[in-house]
């Protein structure tokens, strides 16, 4: 095929095919010898380049129903197109359909990732699908093509575009607006008086909120705004009135005897405190306060004056946290009105009120975060707090315990062209690149492949390789192998347990083995194969996580995230400051239970709640 002789190559074929009919990677030949076995694959190639565009199709067909590789399928969805073009078939566009978060085109939640979902149908082949104009992985082109994509995304508002393309080229958008809400109602304290009782209002961007006062539900309007008034009883104890809105978020306030005493001069030039403070008994805050920890109200310690006072709720200053989203939760008052609060600059609250009660959402960046409070009062007056957090990712998230392969210099098939055979490297070096850039697999690599990198490392704009002395030992290598031919770059790799010598499987996908293929080489091309390479092994090998909820036996049960888990592959378990030990899965189950086993001579019961992680 290489010198063009296509009626002797396909005399050759059907010899082949006479002996051994189904396509196979790596086909047993004699002994342990091994290679690529593809001639279905390769006639139709031969026929597409002597554009007999019909045999083409029916020996691609054939090969991807006996093994699924990523040159059969390119070189299908060419074919399929030049008959679409021959046969003068009518246009179609692709027909989108988002199944999560919702079927509808605008939505509120307040997931962490905001999964979006959904499935792409067109009758001339789906080939493409982008999110922000970003590739997602969905293998290969398909009349009904289903898309998943897991996107962090801070609070507010977002403008998420899908575009599914199809093998004809035309293209289908949906524009899904995703408000991503995880704050809690604001509760604004405006009345309390013993004839008419406490008065207030509430605020949620969602409109829909609900009210309870002391765990018995208060009858409010719809809205985005509502006013409320609930009576209050002499001896009833501590008041406490949780708002929500429709997501679940939260907002609480406990306001007692103590509180509302010294909250009466704050209220008095407004005559709205006139109310007798004894009417909350003080005996049941104690009760309350021991039993139910509840602490979003003003403590009775709480030394009110006449300027705004901001107080924070189980959030010191200098704290370290393990998650990138916090809530700020916390009350602002004074004795003159409130007319704003903002939160690192975003408007929390804009009304008139002298005792607000609120529960913010904020996204913090690795490291340290610094975190201002602002409550602006009519006069002009402003108050500020500022409050530092660190955040820390969690000991076993950390790429040190992250999954290492072991691996060396690819095999190049490159049949004597040098500048084909320094392509296949440099393909190699982008591989790896993309493989690590998400701290999900590390690799201890062989001398000729640490060479091979420094002397890469030497253009300032390639990443380096991480420190090899600080990685553990590899129970898994990555092996694989380049062709690079006059048509087209094929890629193949694949993962061995050196514990067992077997080449891993792979759940969702038919075979052991990745592939990437395209027809040029240029380095924009190589950049976009070797992400594909990269995509398909973090879809085969994902992060997967979970909590250990209890011990049965000398094993224990974990309840796991969506995600492919592969048997005995190594769990990593430890809190979010310690690692406690290895294990691995010995059964799992369709909902995400898993049944695991800790490495011998480890304290079983100090597990009990902590993180277990894939490798």
């Amino acid at each position: 095929m290489e010198g063009e002789c296509y009626q002797e190559a396909l005399s050759d074929l059907d010899m082949a095919l006479a002996q051994k009919f189904d396509d196979e990677r790596m086909a047993r030949t004699y002994g342990m010898h091994l290679m690529d076995y593809f001639p279905h694959r390769e006639k139709g190639l031969i026929y597409y380049l002597m554009k007999d565009y019909d045999a083409a199709r029916q020996e691609f067909e054939l090969s991807v129903t006996q093994y699924a590789s990523a040159k059969a399928f390119f070189y299908l969805d060419k074919v399929r197109t030049q008959i679409m073009e021959r046969d003068k078939a009518s246009p179609s566009t692709p027909h989108l359909v988002i199944i999560a978060p919702s079927g509808e085109d605008e939505i509120r939640t307040r997931d962490d990732p905001v999964i979006i979902s959904g499935m792409a149908e067109d009758r001339q082949y789906v080939s493409e699908i982008l999110l922000e104009g970003e590739p997602i992985f969905t293998g290969a082109s398909g009349q009904r093509v289903p898309f998943e994509k897991a996107l962090t995304l801070p609070e507010g508002e977002h403008r998420i575009e899908i575009t599914a393309r199809n093998l004809s080229g035309r293209t289908a958008k949906r524009e899904l607006i995703i408000h991503v809400d995880r704050s809690g109602p604001i509760i604004t304290l405006t009345t309390f008086d013993p004839d008419v009782g406490m008065e207030g209002m509430l605020y949620d961007e969602s409109g829909e909120i609900s009210l309870f006062m002391n765990s018995e539900a208060v009858p409010i309007s719809k809205g985005r705004e509502a006013d409320f008034s609930v009576p209050v009883r002499s001896g009833t104890g501590p008041i406490r009135l949780l708002a929500a809105d429709r997501l679940g978020n939260e907002t609480d306030a406990v306001i007692d005897a103590d509180t509302l005493d010294k909250l009466r001069g704050r209220f008095a030039p407004a005559g709205l405190l006139a109310g007798r403070a004894s009417d909350i008994t003080s005996d049941a805050v104690m009760v309350l306060g021991e039993g139910s920890g509840l602490r979003s109200g003003l403590s009775s310690s709480s030394s009110l004056s006449s300027e705004a006072e901001i107080i924070l709720t189980d959030l010191p200053d200098q704290k370290t946290v393990f998650s990138g989203i916090v809530s700020v939760r916390g009350q602002v008052s004074s004795g003159d009105d409130i007319e704003e609060v903002m939160i690192n600059d975003i408007l929390v609250h804009r009304s008139l009120g002298r005792l607000i009660f609120f529960n913010h959402s904020v996204s913090l960046k690795r490291g340290k975060n610094l975190i201002v409070i602002r409550a602006k009062e009519r006069s002009g007056r402003e108050t500020v707090k500022t409050l530092t957090l660190l955040w820390e990712i969690p000991e076993v998230f950390k790429p040190a315990y992250r999954c290492v392969f072991k691996t060396g210099l690819f095999a190049i098939h490159a049949f004597d062209h040098a500048d084909r055979e320094a392509r296949g490297i440099l393909f190699q070096h982008l591989f790896f690149e993309r493989l690590m850039s998400r701290d999900r697999f590390r690799l201890r690599m062989e001398n000729s492949l640490k060479d091979s990198l420094s002397m890469r490392n030497s253009d300032p704009g390639r990443k380096a390789t991480p420190n090899q002395k600080e990685l553990k030992m590899a129970r898994f290598m990555l092996k694989g192998y380049v062709h690079s031919r006059r048509i087209g770059i094929e890629t193949v790799a694949w993962v061995v347990d050196m514990k067992t010598t077997e080449i891993l499987s792979l759940e969702n996908e038919k075979g052991s083995y990745m592939d990437a293929y395209s027809e040029f080489q240029d380095i924009s091309v190589l950049k976009r194969i070797a992400g594909s390479l990269s995509e398909k092994f973090h879809n085969a090998f994902p992060l997967v996580k979970g909590r250990i909820t209890r011990k049965d036996g000398e094993e224990f049960v974990s309840t796991m995230e969506k995600g492919d888990i592969r048997m005995n592959w190594p769990l990593v378990v430890g809190s979010d400051t310690e690692f406690v030990g290895n294990a691995v899965i010995r059964e799992k189950t369709e909902d995400g239970t898993c049944r695991i086993r800790l490495e011998p001579d480890k304290n079983y019961d100090a597990v009990l709640g902590n993180w277990v992680i894939t490798e």
